[in-house]
């Protein structure tokens, strides 16, 4: 049974959430907002694709644009693995000499092993924990705060006059 007092606790601590993608159940960290903010990044890449008007013409707009949806795998990858773990750094010596990329690796392994249903299940289900009205909220309040403030105007006095 969830109650509110698991809910509060799980955000706290960050507790792993568990969901099913097809047959298989995953044990995930809810997404943070750096991670948002990132998968944002690759959803201004995605192209912008007109509303089917018909059934017929889903399939037609699908084929039109499928080439250049590729950037839903790396979405997915990007609320999977989380902002932190995008990237792992190589050391040597103490140095860091290489970024890995761990999202392009699993974004082509969602690609190619789920389906298109599998893969929404999944974008939606990370999506849903993260509580996306919130993180809307604080953004058009903050930019509600940023068009109501009052600005200064350069004034110039002409002399003389």
């Amino acid at each position: 049974m969830i109650n509110i007092e698991s809910l509060v606790s799980d955000s706290i601590l960050n507790e792993p959430i568990e969901i099913t993608v097809g047959s298989v159940k995953m044990k995930i960290n809810k997404p943070t907002v750096s991670t948002l903010i990132s998968a944002s990044k690759y959803i201004g890449k995605l192209p912008n694709i007109p509303n089917p008007e018909t059934k017929s013409d889903e399939i037609e707009i699908v084929l039109g644009y499928a080439r250049d949806c590729s950037v839903i795998g790396e979405i997915a990858a990007i609320l999977f693995l989380g902002h932190k773990n995008m990237f792992t750094e190589k050391k040597l010596f103490g140095l860091t000499y290489k970024f890995v990329d761990n999202v392009k690796p699993l974004a082509a392994k969602i690609l190619d092993e789920y389906s298109s249903k599998d893969l929404y299940n999944l974008i939606t289900a990370l999506l849903s924990e993260q509580d996306i009205a919130f993180f809307l909220n604080i953004t058009i309040s903050l930019n509600r705060a940023n068009l109501l403030r009052k600005t200064k105007m350069n004034e110039t006095i002409a002399s003389g006059l």
